[in-house]
């Protein structure tokens, strides 16, 4: 049997989507304000080993997919602000960051440039389900897998969080 993402996670790639290829169908401002008041709560309470370390993956992810939007289109709300702070509880959750990928900073994901990509990969990451879909549909081997929960890749996209998500 094929594994799927829920049904409520397809939801949110959907509303996410919407809102990075900006033809939005859903308020941007509240679903990226609820969408980092989730991030901030996956950082503040994720735990080595813990479920919760692939949560703050998911959510790191997003809130990269998203931050472009937030600092050109959201720029005079508290989004970025929002965004920033969740940011600095990520990086607070990985310090110090070395490298845990077996090839270093260059097994790290590279497939990051498309916004409606990376709201997939993300909302995948959040859930079991949606990460043996990932595996599956993208043929990705253990190792590639553990690289997205690199607390040193996790760094380097916190921020990357705070430059796009700056007013610009």
């Amino acid at each position: 049997m094929t594994p799927e993402i829920p049904a409520d996670h397809s939801d949110l790639i959907g509303d996410l989507s919407g809102i990075v290829s900006d033809y939005p169908y859903v308020d941007p401002e509240l679903a990226l304000t609820v969408l980092v008041d989730a991030a901030k709560d996956a950082f503040s309470r994720s735990a080595p080993g813990d479920q919760g370390v692939k949560v703050r993956t998911g959510h790191a992810v997003l809130l990269f997919a998203t931050c472009w939007y937030v600092g050109y289109r959201l720029a005079e709300t508290g989004v970025p602000t929002a965004y920033a702070e969740a940011a600095n509880a990520l990086s607070a959750t990985l310090a110090p960051a070395p490298c845990a990928c077996a090839d270093g900073p260059g097994s790290h994901p590279d497939d990051l440039d498309d916004p409606e990509h990376v709201v997939e990969i993300g909302v995948a990451l959040l859930s079991e389900e949606g990460r043996a879909y990932l595996t599956l549909e993208y043929e990705l081997e253990p190792e590639e897998m553990a690289a997205y929960d690199c607390p040193a890749f996790l760094d380097h996209l916190a921020g990357e969080i705070r430059v796009g998500a700056s007013p610009g």
